[in-house]
């Protein structure tokens, strides 16, 4: 499934959701293998639920997606506590040490989760 179709999917579900376009490089595009970009970025001011709902939707479609890791846990400009970033360096998250999670670990997760309850189910991963 392309870019496109998991934003529109997460629209129609109620999220905000966009594509991010990388800065033009003087030297030209990079295309980036799917496969290495399989971390998801989880801003921790995000409403638990709304997050949830949101990975079960995105892991639905890009069942790649196996890392996972909060913004308060290392320095980020203050807007990104508030987002969601799906398809983030695969490199980055294993430089972090993170554990991958398994498809069903991510569709098992509880939406009624408490926020402190989420970080910790988060943190678990990592080493």
């Amino acid at each position: 499934m392309g870019s496109q179709a998991l934003v529109e999917a997460l629209k129609n579900h109620g999220f905000n959701a966009e594509i991010y376009e990388e800065p033009v490089s003087l030297e030209g595009p990079e295309l980036k293998d799917r496969s290495e970009q399989v971390a998801v970025w989880v801003g921790s001011r995000i409403d638990p639920k709304a997050a949830i709902q949101a990975l079960k939707l995105a892991v639905a479609q890009w069942p790649e997606l196996k890392y996972l890791r909060l913004s308060g846990d290392a320095y980020a400009p203050d807007y990104v506590h508030d987002q969601l970033f799906l398809g983030g360096s695969s490199d980055t998250a294993k430089s972090y040490g993170l554990q991958a999670w398994s498809h069903e670990e991510l569709l098992a997760l509880d939406e009624e989760m408490s926020s402190g309850a989420f970080h910790s189910t988060i943190r678990a991963k990592y080493p």
